[in-house]
């Protein structure tokens, strides 16, 4: 690239970033369309939001914010073709949100002295040993 365009200052690095901020914005903006209470503007290319009850709801269950619903977003379609079927989709299926939220909730029922019993240094011997 640097041969081709002498005076471009983009990296590797530069271009796998973008990449990863499309992908984020792309996969936050679907995931509020799988949602009730989001819907698409094919006039402005944005996400609209029925009222500010839903997009509260939903900025309290996802707090890190990728897109903004009403700002214009035209190459949605296009990265939908790129990054539209890189998730699963069958029933089982989960984002990446849900699994964090599920995470946080297993952890929030742990006793934090459970795991100590299991992680010993020194080996016991008062059971069989498996090889």
């Amino acid at each position: 690239m640097i041969e081709r365009f002498p005076n471009c200052t983009l990296t590797v690095k530069h271009c796998k970033n973008k990449h990863k901020r499309m992908k984020e914005k792309y996969q936050y903006a679907s995931d509020m369309l799988a949602c009730s209470g989001f819907g698409w503007n094919e006039e402005k290319q944005c996400v609209e939001v029925d009222s500010r009850d839903v997009l509260e709801t939903w900025m309290k269950a996802h707090p890190q914010k990728y897109y903004t619903p009403g700002k214009p977003f035209p190459m949605f379609q296009r990265l939908g073709r790129i990054f539209g079927k890189d998730r699963a989709t069958g029933s089982a299926a989960v984002s990446g949100f849900d699994v964090q939220e599920q995470v946080e909730e297993e952890h929030d029922g742990e006793d934090p002295m459970f795991h100590d019993c299991f992680m010993s240094s020194t080996p016991t011997t008062d059971g069989p040993t498996q090889t």
